[in-house]
């Protein structure tokens, strides 16, 4: 999701681009109603030229972040503005979310991402160890690594964090 976000920043260097867990969004939404700062909240993400949200399906049951990013949802869309968003359920799958959010996710375009093969999972390892510049795991443990977890990206990335918090 963050290479789709640096993608559109090197094709669109003007473009204001934010990628941000749901958790994050809801947690300063929550943040800024406490504070009575829920119009400048809605202004920032408002202004936003792409707006990256992951792991919506964390929307469940809270109504306020919903009603909020439903608004949101439809001004950026009003504006021509760009909305990526990442689940790891189809809509139809979601529960506790209101209808009408739900049909504004499904205007666009759902793809299923399959579980990586074992090459790119050697490769998503691998560059993830070159962007923490992190160079004393051995290449075969990398590899065991690639060959062993066969689940998801987030769990591989997950024992690296953990080798490392161990190391």
């Amino acid at each position: 999701v963050q290479a789709i976000g640096n993608d559109i920043v090197t094709r669109f260097p003007d473009a204001k681009v934010l990628y941000v867990p749901s958790e994050k969004f809801i947690q300063q939404y929550v943040d800024a109603y406490a504070q009575d700062r829920r119009n400048d909240f809605i202004n920032f993400y408002q202004n936003i030229d792409t707006l990256i949200i992951d792991d919506v399906q964390f929307f469940s049951g809270k109504k306020g972040s919903q009603e909020v990013f439903f608004h949101i949802f439809n001004h950026l869309h009003q504006n021509n503005k760009q909305l990526v968003m990442t689940a790891d359920r189809t809509p139809v799958d979601m529960r506790d979310i209101t209808d009408r959010l739900l049909s504004r996710f499904k205007w666009g375009l759902t793809v299923k991402l399959d579980t990586p093969d074992f090459e790119h999972r050697l490769r998503i390892l691998e560059d993830k160890l070159r962007r923490e510049d992190i160079n004393d795991i051995p290449h075969d443990v990398v590899v065991y690594i690639a060959k062993t977890v066969n689940t998801n990206v987030r769990e591989l990335e997950g024992v690296v964090n953990s080798l490392l918090m161990h190391s």
